[in-house]
């Protein structure tokens, strides 16, 4: 963007073209809406295309910028997305995206907010101290699972979504919507009697269902104790390869009244929930 000499020929022209095809494109050009005009004034079509046009080919004259420009030009352009329609703001992020230095002309003239620029500082405070992620670095996370971008592959990842999208459809199936599942995670489920019960769970007659730490099931969590400062949802335990939590239950197996419980115990499994899970059969010899 700094130096645009080695252009030999200008292949960012915009062809004049008279169609509505038009629509197709971006519908705002330098502050104008087109699609808004388009709807008031329909028997001005063709002039709209051909002022739509002449504001691209200007638009798309790839100036050097000062260097002064460059201060705000990233924030210029996130505000630009977000005075974007809603409907439209993936579709201009991709536009900006893909059209960067021929757009940065226009961003420019973009003015940033104060309260968008107070929310901004805000969010990068947040990502360095929660997840000591600076300015210009970035982090892969889907409801809370953390992924390794050096490591993970797409097919995996898109396992992981469809498991997810599994779990999701299984809550609001039976009627759990966002605003409930909100509540839901932030119950404060202690107990209100004050007893407390000790176990040693390095006794032999914990029986281990899994190991977070050794069990292939787990290998694509994160293993560094650093994740416990990252941010996630109220009452959610962090998906950290490390034997962090353990959840031990005494039954008798041979009761029917143990198995609720059980069937809980293997729905934790099942779901790969953060839980190392041990059983102690309460039974007579």
């Amino acid at each position: 963007m700094k130096s645009t000499e080695y252009k030999a020929t200008d292949d960012a022209a915009v062809q004049a073209n008279n169609t509505l095809d038009e629509e197709e494109e971006e519908d705002e050009v330098e502050g104008f809406n087109f699609q808004r005009l388009r709807e008031l004034y329909p028997d001005q079509v063709p002039s709209l295309v051909k002022l739509k046009t002449a504001l691209l080919e200007s638009t798309n004259e790839m100036a050097p910028l000062k260097v002064w420009q460059f201060q705000d030009l990233s924030q210029q352009a996130a505000q630009r997305i977000l005075d974007a329609p809603h409907e439209d703001q993936l579709r201009t992020l991709v536009h900006i995206a893909q059209n960067f230095p021929v757009q940065a002309r226009s961003l420019v003239s973009v003015k940033v907010s104060a309260e968008f620029r107070k929310e901004l500082k805000h969010n990068q405070d947040q990502f360095i101290n929660s997840l000591s992620l600076g300015v210009s670095e970035a982090a892969l996370y889907m409801n809370g699972l953390y992924f390794d971008v050096d490591l993970i592959d797409v097919g995996k990842l898109l396992d992981t979504v469809r498991h997810e999208l599994r779990v999701m459809q299984g809550l609001f199936s039976i009627g759990i919507t966002d605003e409930s599942l909100q509540k839901l995670l932030s119950l404060d489920l202690s107990p209100s009697s004050k007893t407390e019960y000790g176990l040693d769970i390095r006794d032999s007659a914990v029986q281990w269902i899994n190991d977070i730490e050794k069990d292939g099931k787990y290998t694509r969590w994160s293993f560094s104790l650093m994740d416990l400062l990252r941010p996630t949802f109220p009452g959610m335990l962090r998906n950290i390869r490390r034997n962090l939590y353990s959840l031990v239950i005494i039954c008798n197996p041979a009761h029917s009244a143990s198995i609720p419980l059980l069937k809980l115990v293997e729905s934790f499994y099942v779901h790969s929930a953060p839980l190392r899970i041990g059983l102690v059969f309460n039974v007579h010899p």
